[in-house]
């Protein structure tokens, strides 16, 4: 999925251990709230993701 939105969008890749909210009953909807929240502030620490060569050569 990220190699088909890299050029369009400004995606962002992290480690869900990194990002996990506070334990409670979790949904889909509290999870991208607390998502967009970190990302708002810049608390996400991004994952390395290879350069476009190095997903072509995985190809």
């Amino acid at each position: 999925m990220f190699n088909v939105l890299e050029n369009d969008c400004d995606i962002v890749v992290a480690n869900v251990k990194y990002v996990n909210g506070i334990r409670s009953k979790k949904n889909d909807i509290k999870d991208s709230i607390w998502l967009c929240n970190l990302h708002k502030h810049s608390l996400i620490q991004v994952s390395i993701t290879p350069s476009l060569e190095i997903h072509q050569i995985r190809e």
